[in-house]
C-alpha cells in the first residue's frame, strides 16, 4: 500500500478540523493517506515542504482575502507537487488565474468526504502516470530559493558540494545555490553512489572527474579541489 503524505494550508480552524476528520476516515486498498502537517501561513508550509517528502498539498485559495493558493502555485514552480485548491468562492476569474499554473484541481466548499477522497486519488493517479518515467530516469533535489520558491535540481547537474558551517553551496553546471543545511544532510537527501566525499569541506559527483593527484582532484571546467587524507583511500577505491 502506497503512503500518501498530505499537508493542508487553511486559515479557518473549523475547515482544518473537517478536512482532518475526512482524511482520517478515508478507506482505500491502494493508498494509506497520512496527514503530516496543517498550516495557516504560506511561509511555514513552504519551509515544511523543503524539509519533508510531500505527495499532495490541499490549499485554500484565500487567506485573509489574500490569494495564497495562487501564490503557492507560483512558489512551487516546477517542484512537481500536486495541489488541490479549495474555496467557498466560485469566482471564475480566480479559477482562470490558477489554470495559468498548470493542471489545477479545484473543489468548492462544502464538499463531501467521498468527493475529497476521489479527487485526491485522481490527482495522485494522474500525477503518478505523468511522472513515472521522470522518476525512474532522473533524480532531483528540491531547493528553497531566496523568496521561498522551490526549485528542482537534477542530481546529474550537480558538480560538487561545498560545506560552510551550517550552510552548503551546491555547484551545478549552470549556477551556484546556497542552502541552510549541512553538507552531510544534503548528501543524505541525495543518497546516490555518484556523490563521494573527498574532503571535510567537499563532496563531488564522480561523473565530472577529469583527473586526480595525491592531494588534488580536477573536475570539468578546470575546477580543482583538495583531497583530504582520510578520504583518499575511499575515493581511489571508488573510481578505480
Amino acid at each position: 500500500m502506497n503512503e500518501i503524505n498530505i499537508v493542508i494550508l487553511e486559515d479557518d480552524p473549523i475547515d482544518r478540523i473537517k478536512i482532518e476528520i475526512m482524511i482520517s476516515e478515508f478507506s482505500s486498498n491502494k493508498y494509506n493517506f497520512k496527514l503530516i502537517g496543517m498550516f495557516e501561513e504560506l511561509d511555514l508550509l513552504l519551509e515544511f515542504v523543503q524539509k519533508n517528502t510531500i505527495d499532495l498539498i490541499i490549499s485554500d485559495i484565500f487567506n485573509n482575502k489574500t490569494a495564497v493558493g495562487i501564490e503557492l502555485l507560483k512558489k512551487l514552480g516546477n517542484s512537481n507537487i500536486p495541489v488541490i485548491l479549495i474555496t467557498q468562492s466560485p469566482d471564475s476569474e480566480v479559477y482562470q488565474q490558477a489554470k495559468m499554473h498548470g493542471d489545477v484541481h479545484y473543489l468548492i466548499k462544502p464538499f463531501h468526504k467521498l468527493t475529497l477522497q476521489s479527487t485526491i486519488e485522481n490527482v495522485i493517479n494522474d500525477f503518478s502516470k505523468e511522472q513515472a518515467s521522470l522518476l525512474l530516469n532522473k533524480k532531483h533535489l528540491f531547493l528553497k530559493g531566496n523568496t521561498n520558491s522551490i526549485e528542482k535540481l537534477a542530481f546529474d547537474e550537480i558538480m560538487y558540494l561545498e560545506a560552510d558551517g551550517n550552510y552548503c553551496f551546491i555547484h551545478s553546471i549552470n549556477r551556484k545555490y546556497i542552502q541552510k543545511k549541512s553538507m552531510t544532510k544534503i548528501l543524505e537527501d541525495i543518497n546516490d553512489d555518484s556523490f563521494v566525499r573527498i574532503h571535510h569541506k567537499f563532496a563531488i559527483n564522480i561523473k565530472y572527474i577529469e583527473s586526480l593527484s595525491s592531494t588534488f582532484l580536477m573536475l570539468n571546467r578546470g575546477i580543482t579541489l583538495p583531497i583530504g587524507k582520510s578520504f583518499k583511500k575511499n575515493l581511489t577505491t571508488i573510481i578505480t
